[in-house]
């Protein structure tokens, strides 16, 4: 039986004093427990912890309750008065949290969101950076300077990365305007920097596609990686089956990148 409530109450819940006291309060803030959950039953000290002040047993955890504004959340004290006495009287203080908990949840998604993006980075710089070192070991070995001309492009697709990266973070976006690009060309490039061992590029006939140039060739350059990585030959095949078989890897391709006539 509800005895009192305090004027911090009635402005958190809004319920006015008048129609709590001595009602059935319990069954006007405690949340239906959704399916396949069990509905609490009067008496489920586990799911109504307030009930625990009749027993005079102590609580203190988080829960979500009812107010006239919406379900919020809250930390519940039960404080009895008559420790270990069986309907004994006690306190049910309540601390309203649903501001920290949103600011929590917030900053987990945000938190998701880095860590996903530093996959991404890592992922897309790690590719040039093996190219640019395998190259110069080549050149070390057999001193062709062609090598060198192929590593210097690794290195300047990096910077390019980079750049964007910076434009991404500055800007919340990538992909500004597109242009006319021959795509076989583009994939050539990508090729050209990327770590595909033995596999082989066969391009068709020219085709012509509004994209963004860089971004096209990033996206390339991902392709082609991971079908030589992910081929169903489980070797570095040739790119006929890798294409078919690949994975596209853990990133997704940003819907305005590419535009095919």
């Amino acid at each position: 039986t509800v005895r009192d409530v305090n004027r911090a109450f009635q402005s958190a819940f809004g319920y006015d004093a008048d129609d709590v006291v001595g009602s059935d309060l319990l069954g006007r803030i405690v949340p239906p427990v959704p399916d396949p959950d069990p509905v609490p039953e009067p008496g489920d000290d586990e799911t109504i912890p307030e009930l625990l002040v009749a027993t005079g047993e102590s609580y203190r955890g988080e829960v979500r309750r009812r107010t006239d504004g919406g379900v919020r959340e809250f930390i519940l004290n039960v404080v009895p008065l008559s420790p270990g006495e069986e309907r004994g009287a006690g306190y049910a203080i309540y601390t309203d949290i649903t501001e920290r908990k949103t600011r929590e949840s917030e900053l987990e998604r945000q938190n998701e969101r880095l860590e996903e993006f530093a996959n991404i980075v890592s992922h897309d710089l790690r590719n040039p950076l093996s190219v640019a070192r395998g190259n110069l070991e080549l050149a070390r070995e057999t001193g062709d300077e062609v090598r060198f001309d192929t590593a210097e492009r690794a290195l300047e697709q990096m910077e390019e990365l980079i750049d964007d990266l910076l434009s991404l973070a500055r800007r919340g976006q990538l992909v500004d305007e597109t242009e006319r690009v021959d795509l076989g060309a583009v994939a050539r490039q990508a090729w050209a920097t990327t770590d595909t061992g033995d596999a082989e590029l066969v391009t068709s006939q020219s085709v012509v596609v509004d994209a963004d140039e860089d971004r096209l060739a990033e996206l390339l350059s991902n392709l082609f990686r991971n079908a030589v990585e992910h081929g169903s030959t489980g070797n570095q095949t040739a790119s006929g089956d890798a294409a078919e078989h690949g994975s596209t890897g853990s990133r997704d391709t940003p819907d305005d990148a590419l535009e095919h006539d």
